[in-house]
């Protein structure tokens, strides 16, 4: 296969045989060609991780099988802080937008805090 047929260490999920025993699946660690580490489940965590913010969480809550924001937040590795960042930035689209009819004052400082927030976790 072009392109993935490096060989990396990594592990692979195996079903192992045992005589007299019922099988076992075990994630066997070891040097692979990448095209044997590949699994469907790199395409659901690409999704997941490519259109959040892109689509209605409710959507995407829906396509991935969670059943809450925080366990798909988990599962494609945002932080309290980058959905704080992300938050800010919808709200300030919306406020742009003139499609959000709240207090425009009050967006801003919420604006502001968030980044404030984000910013003091890296100083």
């Amino acid at each position: 296969m072009v392109g993935i047929d490096e060989v990396l260490y990594n592990g692979k999920v195996m079903t192992i045989e045992r005589e007299g025993l019922p099988r076992i699946t075990r994630k066997v660690f070891g040097n692979y060609p990448k095209y044997q580490l590949v699994t469907s489940h790199i395409g659901r965590k690409s999704f997941a991780t490519n259109f959040y913010e892109k689509i209605s969480i409710t959507y995407l809550l829906n396509f991935t099988g969670h059943k809450t924001e925080r366990q798909l937040l988990t599962y494609i590795s945002k932080t309290d802080v980058e959905k704080a960042k992300s938050t800010a930035k919808i709200f300030k689209v919306l406020v742009l937008r003139g499609l959000y009819q709240a207090d425009k004052l009050l967006i801003n400082n919420i604006f502001i805090l968030l980044i404030n927030l984000f910013n003091s976790q890296f100083l």
